[in-house]
C-alpha cells in the first residue's frame, strides 16, 4: 500500500495513412490509473538491449479482469507519463497473484 503512487496514462494507439506515403501516430484518451514507477538496473537493461528489446522502466498497475490485465495490455498500447512516452515491451502477472501487473516499457521520448 502506498508504492503506487504515480499517474500515468495507458493509451491504445495506431497509425493512420496520411497522404500516399506517409503515416500519423493517433492516441486514444486511455486510461489514467495509478502505478509504481521504477527505472532497470543497469544489467537489465544491457540483457534487454542484446536481445534487441532494450527495457528501459517497469510500471506496476493493480489487476482488474477484462481492464488492466495482462491480456488486456498489449504491444499496441503506450504508456505516458510525466511527460514521455513509452512502448510495451511485455506485460505480466506479477507472481502469478492475479494482483497485480508489470508492464516492462521502453522510453520513445517527450510527448
Amino acid at each position: 500500500i502506498g508504492s503506487l503512487n504515480r499517474r500515468i496514462v495507458i493509451k491504445r494507439w495506431q497509425d493512420v495513412p496520411v497522404g500516399a506515403f506517409n503515416v500519423e501516430q493517433t492516441y486514444d484518451d486511455g486510461i489514467q490509473i495509478w502505478a509504481k514507477v521504477e527505472p532497470v538496473g543497469s544489467q537489465v537493461y544491457w540483457g534487454t538491449h542484446q536481445i534487441g528489446e532494450q527495457v528501459t522502466h517497469r510500471f506496476m498497475i493493480r489487476r482488474v479482469e477484462g481492464f488492466t490485465d495482462e491480456r488486456t495490455i498489449t504491444a499496441q498500447h503506450i504508456v505516458q507519463y510525466n511527460g514521455y512516452r513509452y512502448t510495451i515491451k511485455r506485460v505480466n502477472d506479477y507472481k502469478d497473484a492475479h494482483r497485480f501487473v508489470v508492464i516492462e516499457a521502453q522510453e520513445m521520448g517527450a510527448v
